[in-house]
Formats: structure tokens, C-alpha cells, sequence
């Protein structure tokens, strides 16, 4: 993506940024990076532009950069999906088989750590206090379609009203035949509130489809390839 598409690209975004609630950046090359910066249009490219209404961003997870740095300010954004790219076409080498990648380490950490305090994920989440998902996707840049497979899912903590825990610890403590909730255990309240919420961050890695592996042309041992001494 040559320096007069970033700057229309800007321009767009930046003047649409009121109305926009979806925004995929995936190019396959650029010269200006992983993200549009909002601002560059007017020649600043370290300004920033409010997104209210922007819930879902899915942008590259290499390099691993947070939106904050690139000028985006998004109060409203729900879903977040980092798109690692699968196979690609280098721009020198089109009409060439497309290469078959793994994900990078460092970028699968910087991404889905949530132990420290500075970390991405705590990060997006200060800016973005509605956010409900991290995803890591895999997809291709080689192929027309624009088809995602989601792979880890990263979800943050969402604790559940001490109302909600009060009301259900007063029925455990309470004698036994008062009232029907009266029968419940401290086992069983903990399986409700695990249900309802969650007080720190949650990782699943989600089993992949082999018809969809092949097609993005990755080996039958990825998942242990590209997880293997990460957690």
C-alpha cells in the first residue's frame, strides 16, 4: 500500500470515525504499517480520533501494536481479532505459491499475556472498558476470500455484582427449609458464579476444522508447533 492510499485511507477513516462500528485493516504489504493512523491525512501522525461507536477492529498480530499508540481512541470497541497470516505473497513474488508461516512467539506473548501490569491485553482493555473479547485468527492474504479462523479466544475479567454473590451466600447461610434456595452448597454457588463471570482473564484455544487447516495450507501439528512452551 503505496503513501497515496494511506493518505486517502486516513481521510476516510477520520472523517467516518463518528458512524464507524466495524473496521478490518488486513493489507498484505504497506509502507505505513499495521493500522491507519487517523490523522496522517492532515500531516500528523501522532494524532488521535475518537471511535465512539466502533465495537469490532481486526487488524494484523505482527508486528503487535496496541491502536492506542496509532492514534485510535475506541470507548465502545466489544470484540478485538488479531489476524495471524497464514500464507502470503511477498510483493515482489506474485503468481509464486504462497508462503506457509507460523506465528511468531513473541507476538502470541506481547499479544495474549495478561500477567502484567503494562501487558496488551490489560492495555486495550484500560482504553476499551466494554471489551469482552481478544481473539487470534488465522487467515491468508493469498486468496480472494476473507475468511477467519479463530483459534485462542482471550476473555477478560467480568466479576460477577456483589449483589448477585450476596443474595446467593444469604440462602446458603440461611436454615436449611426457609426457602428453596436454601439447598444450596457452597460447591454449587461457586459453579453459578464461574457461570456468571469470571475474576481474572480467560484463555481457551479452540480446536481447528482439518478441512479448513489444509486450506490455509498448514501442517497437521500446528496447534503443538505454534503453542508449544508459550503457557
Amino acid at each position: 500500500m503505496a503513501n497515496c492510499a494511506e493518505h486517502s485511507l486516513s481521510e476516510m477513516v477520520d472523517q467516518q470515525r463518528d458512524v464507524l462500528n466495524s473496521v478490518t485493516y488486513c493489507p498484505s504489504w504497506t509502507k505505513g504499517g499495521v493500522l491507519i493512523r487517523p490523522k496522517y491525512w492532515l500531516g500528523n501522525r501522532a494524532g488521535t480520533a475518537v471511535f465512539p461507536s466502533l465495537s469490532y477492529l481486526a487488524i494484523r498480530l505482527e508486528p503487535a501494536i496496541l491502536p492506542r499508540d496509532y492514534g485510535w481512541v475506541m470507548p465502545a470497541l466489544r470484540r478485538m481479532r488479531l489476524l495471524h497470516i497464514a500464507q502470503c505473497v511477498a510483493q515482489e513474488d506474485q503468481g509464486v505459491d504462497p508462503e506457509v508461516c507460523l506465528p511468531s512467539r513473541a507476538a502470541l506473548l506481547h499479544s495474549l499475556d495478561t500477567a502484567a501490569p503494562t501487558s496488551h491485553s490489560r492495555r486495550v482493555l484500560e482504553t476499551s472498558p466494554e471489551l469482552e473479547s481478544i481473539i487470534v485468527a488465522l487467515a491468508s492474504t493469498a486468496v480472494k476470500s476473507q475468511e477467519s479462523l479463530d483459534w485462542i479466544h482471550l476473555a477478560p475479567p467480568r466479576p460477577v455484582l456483589w449483589g448477585v454473590q450476596r443474595l446467593l451466600l444469604l440462602a446458603v447461610y440461611k436454615p436449611h427449609g426457609l426457602c428453596p434456595m436454601s439447598a444450596l452448597t457452597m460447591n454449587l454457588v461457586n459453579n453459578i458464579l464461574n457461570f456468571l463471570g469470571s475474576a481474572s482473564w480467560q484463555r481457551s484455544i479452540l480446536k481447528l476444522p482439518a478441512a479448513q487447516m489444509a486450506q490455509l495450507g498448514l501442517p497437521e501439528d500446528f496447534e503443538n508447533r505454534a503453542t508449544c512452551g508459550l503457557w
